[in-house]
């Protein structure tokens, strides 16, 4: 998720022309009391927390941090380094993984404190499916919302409709109505 989330950041500082002819989602940044990125695609909308600030700076988008003053193109492939590394998933101690981006984070240490705040940080994810090819009567209804991704936490929440992707964003905006289950 974390690599995810800097590869959006990285592409909404890129924002590059895109032909019509090759979308097949849309990626939505929503920053108000709530801050939360969403992800769609025909059947499934993803959203998370996104825990950078954002200012717009006559017309310019600028992305920051308490460690960052800005999230640039740079910081994000640092970032990405960090997070992609081998080290993350398979040392078996602290230096094996460190040893990895030392040379990263000895130049420039807000990106340690950067990458700490990104594994402390409440990501918030949740998702919501249209999916007619595992429905299961009750247990794995049509539309369903899964709340966390571990299997060992997760749960799915039924809907007796499809969400439109306005609706999903309207359901998780805390400046909106809330929703009620019945």
């Amino acid at each position: 998720m974390l690599g995810l989330l800097i590869n959006a950041t990285k592409y909404m500082l890129v924002s590059p022309t895109i032909n019509p002819a090759n979308v097949v989602g849309e990626m939505r940044l929503y920053v108000d009391k709530m801050s939360r990125i969403f992800f769609f695609s025909d059947n499934k909308y993803v959203s998370f927390n996104f825990p950078f600030k954002v200012s717009d700076e006559n017309g310019q988008v600028r992305f920051y941090s308490d460690y960052l003053e800005s999230l640039d193109n740079k910081a994000t492939s640092e970032l990405l380094t960090i997070i992609q590394s081998d080290g993350l998933n398979e040392a078996s101690c602290i230096l094996d993984f460190y040893s990895e981006f030392v040379d990263i984070v000895e130049y420039r240490e807000e990106l340690w404190g950067q990458f700490l705040d990104l594994l402390r940080f409440e990501d918030g994810y949740i998702r919501f499916d249209h999916d007619p090819a595992s429905v299961n009567g009750d247990l794995h209804p049509l539309n369903h919302l899964d709340v966390f991704y571990s299997g060992a936490s997760t749960f799915k929440l039924g809907s007796n409709a499809r969400l439109s992707r306005d609706e999903m964003v309207d359901l998780l905006n805390i400046r909106s109505d809330c929703a009620f289950l019945q």
